[in-house]
């Protein structure tokens, strides 16, 4: 009979190959301290069949602690630390600068461990969900702290590998694929510093295991967020265009306003008392020889002619300028257009750096045709005054969720509280912090009363909604077993 390396069961030659490699792992391999994951916990007085109550301790590593959502965000972990001797590829850390202060950014990496040392000291194998955190990458000198930061890493997936296999044809290595900790509510036993009991000191310089204060750029990152939401509600307090500068009342703009057109001459066929922005074409002056101003003969276009004569003038359509036009003028000697700078005008009065020459422009001016349908008129109201552009900026004011009585005033300490000021005055405005979300209040005394201010479409910016918020999260919720019946009427 021939020798064969291949024998059931753990024969005196797996054992052999087995001692030496536990035997490297103890020589050669750095501490490793595993905290076990011990099953769900939380859900107290549930009676909700999908959410069961782990709050005795009764659950184990392959219990689920929400079956709808097939997760556990509730974990208890025995933070009494395992050691084992592990071996894995020391990673570089890559520097995360896009935000100072939050230190750096670490992939996943595979790490190693003898698989009976495992099993003698775990009782189990190594399994996903399980933090282990390895003290030979403490860092002793972090800016900002007294003391070092311990590493943590969470067991994303754990298997046999390819390499732990000998020549019996058996495997002795067990491989550990794991990422960085985060500071989430299912590690919140290791993460929590108030949670925090370890068996070692976590400020000890020696290494000391376990979490310390600060360990987690959680509280930074929160930081950040909250003060870039307070600066965008001092910048962008509420929804919607800020127009309620533009003019005061709206009484003639109806629903023919909101597709306001504009040009350089009037529709020939409007329709009944439609709105119309027009616009006038720039004209350009000359100082002749006896001081007097005269109008210069121009052509106007979106495109500069090829062919043109010595000294000839163009206005070229330039959406950027005050007129909507820049002027050029032809060199024949050099077969160019150069572009002129002159003053420019919208007063019918001489502008006092005029030289030569200036040009001479209208802003755009908002017309209504009146019922005969050929006389045109501006507006009567303050409207005139509007700095209209394009439909759009009519179409944005008239819209109703631009649209509140008034500006609100700036909440302070003063202007906001739990009860309405004893003593108001008239129009005063009042914050009810108790309500949610937080409303304004106007004080009117003809009525003797307070109104809730009318913030039309311009709300505040409230985030989500608090009372849907509230319930979806809701701790009554009905399970969806108890909602949707299965039907089990079957016709044959």
């Amino acid at each position: 009979m021939t020798y064969r390396m291949w024998k059931k069961g753990r024969t005196n030659d797996y054992k052999f190959i087995d001692n030496a490699i536990g035997e490297q792992y103890n020589i050669g391999g750095v501490d490793m301290w595993l905290y076990t994951y011990q099953g769900p916990k939380g859900n107290e007085g549930s009676t909700d069949a999908t959410l069961p109550d782990f709050s005795k301790g009764n659950g184990t590593s392959s219990s689920i602690g929400d079956l709808v959502f097939g997760e556990t965000t509730q974990r208890s972990y025995n933070i009494q630390a395992i050691t084992l001797p592990v071996v894995y590829q020391v990673q570089e850390a890559t520097p995360d600068l896009k935000i100072p202060g939050l230190f750096f950014n670490f992939d996943t990496m595979d790490i190693t461990v003898h698989y009976n040392t495992m099993m003698q000291r775990v009782g189990r194998k190594i399994m996903p969900g399980d933090v282990l955190e390895l003290p030979n990458l403490r860092d002793f000198d972090v800016i900002g702290r007294d003391v070092g930061l311990n590493r943590f890493y969470v067991v994303q997936d754990a298997f046999r590998t390819s390499e732990g296999y000998s020549a019996t044809w058996q495997h002795h290595i067990f491989k550990l694929r794991v990422k960085p900790l985060t500071d989430s509510p299912e590690f919140a036993e290791i993460t929590d510093p108030d949670n925090n009991a370890f068996p070692d000191n976590p400020n000890d310089p020696n290494n000391g295991n376990g979490n310390s204060p600060g360990n987690s750029t959680g509280s930074t990152e929160l930081d950040i967020m909250n003060q870039i939401i307070q600066q965008a509600d001092s910048e962008v307090p509420y929804i919607h265009w800020t127009n309620e500068h533009i003019y005061n009342d709206i009484s003639d703009i109806s629903e023919l306003s909101r597709y306001i057109i504009s040009g350089y001459e009037f529709p020939v066929n409007p329709s009944k008392n439609m709105f119309f922005i027009k616009n006038t074409l720039p004209v350009l002056y000359e100082k002749d020889a006896d001081s007097n101003w005269i109008l210069v003969d121009t052509a106007y276009g979106a495109k500069l002619p090829r062919k043109a004569a010595d000294f000839s003038f163009f206005f070229l359509e330039d959406a950027a300028s005050v007129s909507g036009y820049s002027l050029y003028q032809y060199y024949l000697t050099d077969k160019k257009w150069l572009s002129c700078i002159l003053p420019f005008t919208d007063e019918n009065i001489v502008p006092e750096d005029a030289e030569d020459f200036y040009c001479y422009y209208h802003k755009p001016q908002l017309y209504q045709v009146e019922d005969d349908g050929v006389t045109w008129v501006i507006p009567p109201d303050s409207h005139s005054n509007v700095p209209f552009t394009t439909k759009d900026i009519a179409a944005n004011r008239t819209n109703h969720d631009d649209i509140r009585s008034a500006i609100p005033p700036t909440q302070t300490k003063d202007n906001s509280g739990d009860q309405f000021p004893s003593d108001p005055a008239d129009g005063e405005y009042f914050y009810r912090t108790d309500y949610v979300p937080q409303t304004l209040w106007q004080f009117s005394s003809e009525n003797s009363a307070w109104t809730q201010f009318n913030y039309g479409g311009r709300l505040p910016w409230t985030g989500p909604n608090q009372e849907q918020s509230s319930f979806i999260n809701s701790p009554d919720r009905v399970s969806i077993q108890d909602v949707v019946k299965p039907n089990i009427v079957y016709k044959k």
